[in-house]
């Protein structure tokens, strides 16, 4: 079924992966609103490579990640 929104939610809550520099989460169901809790986060501070490809997440999770400063 993919990742439901209060699992991304909950990993998004946890402390920081400080060396995770990959994250693949490509065919998960992911919605706008997953997206904009994984741009908001600040627990992927070395993040180069974030997959998500084919999730529904639209224009708006675009805007989300588009304005994630963290990435920048």
């Amino acid at each position: 079924d993919g990742c439901e929104l209060p699992v991304v939610e909950a990993l998004c809550a946890r402390p920081a992966f400080p060396r995770l520099c990959a994250l693949s989460l490509s065919d998960n169901n992911l919605p706008a609103a997953g997206v904009a809790a994984l741009a908001r986060s600040k627990v992927f501070p070395h993040l180069i490579d974030l997959n998500l490809a084919r999730n529904p997440f639209g224009a708006a999770g675009a805007e989300a990640l588009a304005r994630a400063k963290q990435w920048k």
